[in-house]
């Protein structure tokens, strides 16, 4: 069983290098000079970043999505709010079926 146990943590960090490593490489490729993702890095530059910002489609691309996270995240929130009170206060029919499709985001990937 020790042999098990052990499997499964090395499997375990594997799997999470592998889920994590393009979370961690992707910051360094936003500074690479080169043009191709690759390595080695060609040299440090912030120029993508300039050249970002001074498109006015980005502009209107980050207002479009706070607007709609702004949005989403205020009526999710009064949502959650009003279903956990009424969950909480009342009984009614079909109540654990409701109980489990709220909790699902919880147990789903």
């Amino acid at each position: 069983m020790r042999g098990k146990g052990r499997g499964l943590a090395v499997y375990a960090v594997l799997y999470m290098i592998f889920l994590y490593a393009p979370v961690v490489l992707l910051p360094l490729f936003a500074f690479n000079d080169a043009t191709i993702i690759a390595f080695p890095l060609a040299g440090f530059t912030t120029e993508w970043f300039r050249v970002l910002w001074e498109t006015d489609a980005l502009h209107q691309a980050v207002e479009n999505s706070l607007i709609v996270g702004i949005c989403t995240s205020v009526l999710a929130t009064l949502l959650g709010a009003c279903a956990a009170r009424a969950i909480a206060r009342y009984r009614f029919p079909a109540k654990q079926p409701i109980v489990g499709f709220i909790m699902l985001p919880l147990v789903l990937p």
